[in-house]
């Protein structure tokens, strides 16, 4: 009777418990004989253990939903630590070229004495003459692995490119927390006309592998000059570009 009444119990369920005799630990059914029934618990590293339980005493074992202790094989282990984990290992390289992108736009940050920010239209102005290259505004922003075709300031690294958006643009000029901020990079306007472009894409190498783009001017340019390059550059951002009709 008892048995009968074991095995229906164990079709539903094949692990059970008796926190009375053996508290949290798991067993799974193994064996049923006229006489007793044989429980076994396998802990992580232990040998397992076996549990020899009298038909009428299987009253004392519980059905449990929890699930036998398990241990991630070695080679399992090795490929997703998380050192080797592919999505950690990306979030490491997102958060190692946001640093290095942002180190760049520190290093060669420009102040209001140097550029100005002006709308209706949108644009940045020199606000004195500067020699060539001595600006290099890099569009610093925020990451995201390009799409295929996908245009737009980017950063190389070991065959992959990623995208750099821009942060929110502050064209309220405004003190308000949320209303944005001014990078200078993202204020050079494209343009179609070639004698109107006077900063051109480039690239900076950094830490031996990472390429970086940013705006300079290959001539120098005057006070009250609108900063522009060339609109067919727009998409050549993680190779080294030479000055194109560049005005002088």
């Amino acid at each position: 009777m008892h048995e009968i009444a074991f095995i229906s119990m164990c079709t539903i369920c094949l692990r059970y418990t008796n926190t009375k005799d053996h508290g949290a630990k798991v067993f799974e059914l193994i064996d049923v004989t006229d006489e007793d029934a044989t429980m076994q618990h396998r802990p992580l590293l232990d040998q397992a253990v076996q549990v020899k339980v009298a038909l009428p005493d299987l009253k004392k074992w519980k059905m449990s939903k929890n699930h036998m202790p398990q241990l991630c094989s070695m080679e399992m282990a090795s490929t997703i630590l998380g050192h080797n984990h592919p999505a950690i290992q990306e979030e490491w390289t997102k958060a190692n070229l946001t640093w290095h992108l942002h180190q760049c736009f520190e290093d060669h940050a420009v102040d209001q004495t140097k550029v100005g920010f002006g709308i209706s239209p949108q644009e940045l102005v020199a606000m004195q003459s500067m020699k060539k290259g001595q600006l290099k505004l890099v569009p610093v922003g925020s990451l995201a692995k390009a799409k295929p075709g996908q245009k737009g300031p980017s950063i190389a690294y070991k065959g992959t490119t990623w995208s750099i958006q821009p942060h929110k643009h502050n064209t309220s000029f405004s003190t308000d927390a949320n209303a944005g901020s001014l990078i200078p990079a993202w204020w050079v306007k494209a343009t179609k006309e070639a004698d109107h472009a006077n900063m051109v894409w480039q690239t900076m190498t950094v830490d031996s592998s990472i390429k970086i783009p940013y705006l300079t001017n290959p001539a120098s340019v005057s006070k009250g000059d609108v900063l522009q390059y060339l609109q067919v550059e727009a998409a050549a951002t993680t190779a080294d570009n030479p000055a194109k009709k560049a005005k002088k």
